[in-house]
């Protein structure tokens, strides 16, 4: 085989007989894209009586794939009254381009002073997040986020991202990651003393 030129050469038989038949496997790992042509040619040094069928063309529809992986992270624990930020981050790692790439999330609702970036949405009342659609995101190709809120005065903050694309994507364990972050109660207790005066 010749990577240049994508010519497969066979070894020459020296005789064929009458009806006889020979069996080759060509065996490779698909393009990214498609489809893919092949063409073989066979002749003899023989005469030839009908060259019509001396060539034989296979074309096959090559399927994109795309492993889209996506993982949040952020603090497992936060003080009530602080910003809490939550890092969100995507990876294509092939072997096709990924299209139509969605991120979406739901994080726990009424939260405080929400801002993401990226032109984000949280709806405050169901906790669910979107951001817009990535029309491509190339081989390697990575997208990152934040999404960050005043931590309320007590609970447990949960979010849960999940991404998908228009692209079949082989692995399906790595598309949705989760945190949650316990929130520490502060109290400003105060105290006063009076004095009251004595007539005497």
């Amino acid at each position: 085989y010749n990577p240049v030129t994508g010519i497969v050469t066979i070894p020459i038989l020296p005789s064929v007989t009458v009806s006889a038949s020979n069996l080759y496997t060509v065996t490779f790992t698909g393009p990214a894209s498609g489809p893919l042509l092949s063409t073989l040619t066979g002749f003899s040094q023989n005469s030839d009586v009908n060259l019509l069928n001396n060539i034989s063309t296979l074309t096959t529809a090559i399927i994109p794939v795309a492993d889209i992986s996506v993982v949040i992270s952020g603090p497992s624990g936060a003080t009530a009254g602080n910003v809490v930020t939550y890092s969100i981050s995507g990876t294509n790692t092939g072997p096709s381009i990924a299209s139509n790439v969605t991120l979406s999330g739901i994080f726990s609702p009424s939260l405080g002073t929400v801002t993401i970036s990226g032109l984000g949405n949280y709806n405050n009342s169901s906790g669910i997040t979107s951001w817009p659609v990535l029309p491509l995101l190339t081989v390697g190709g990575t997208f990152s986020y934040t999404f960050r809120y005043i931590a309320p005065p007590t609970g447990t903050i949960l979010g849960v991202v999940t991404v998908s694309s228009g692209t079949l994507d082989p692995n399906l364990t790595n598309n949705q990651s989760s945190i949650q972050t316990l929130i520490g109660e502060v109290a400003d207790v105060q105290v006063n003393i009076q004095a009251t005066p004595r007539v005497y």
